[in-house]
């Protein structure tokens, strides 16, 4: 963990002395929904980027995380892809038991 902190540049600032959750390597180690890392992999992503492997499990955590790095080195997709999982379990029938209009 710490030579791949090394060989990606990713410097973390602990806090309080909690322990920090490993990287995750793969999108299947990150425990994604199939149609999320499904998407992904169709999209040509091949690995979670350095930003998102570290940023992943922290917010699976529900810990706060600030990230400072290039442009196009995958933040946004590390801050929006748990957006888009969290909403989308809230918008399905199953996750919440609303009833929609139209509805039978």
């Amino acid at each position: 963990c710490e030579k791949w902190k090394t060989r990606n540049a990713v410097l973390v600032l602990e806090d309080g002395g909690v322990k920090m959750p490993k990287p995750v390597m793969t999108f299947h180690e990150a425990c994604l929904p199939a149609w999320a890392e499904r998407t992904l992999v169709e999209q040509g992503y091949k690995e979670p980027t350095a930003v998102q492997a570290m940023a992943w499990p922290l917010i699976r955590v529900g810990r706060d995380l600030v990230t400072v790095a290039e442009t196009g080195c995958g933040k946004t997709l590390a801050y929006a892809l748990p957006v888009l999982i969290k909403a989308a379990a809230f918008w399905t029938d199953e996750a919440n038991g609303l009833d929609f209009v139209g509805d039978s």
